[in-house]
């Protein structure tokens, strides 16, 4: 985590932003606070449909056996903060 002066010369935490490039070039953000929320909202509606996780979200899952890899993009700054400002 990064720390970077804004516009009042405070000092903020910096977040790294996750980025996934689609297969016509075009880049896009990904909102974890949203993603998180759609995720506990499957969970509690497989846990009161079935009373059990998705297995997808249990924690004896192997990531690393189901899906295919990405090919996403990290960046390394916010767009509001950028290292170019203030140095």
């Amino acid at each position: 985590m990064k720390f970077k002066k804004d516009k009042s010369q405070k000092e903020r935490k910096i977040h790294s932003i996750l980025t996934y490039q689609m297969e016509n070039n075009r880049k896009g953000c990904i909102n974890r606070d949203k993603n998180g929320c759609k995720n506990i909202q499957k969970v509690f509606n497989s846990y009161m449909e079935t009373g059990e996780r998705p297995e997808k979200y249990r924690r004896e899952y192997n990531i690393n056996k189901s899906i295919q890899p990405l090919n996403a993009v990290k960046c390394e700054t916010s767009p509001r903060f950028s290292l170019t400002e203030n140095e």
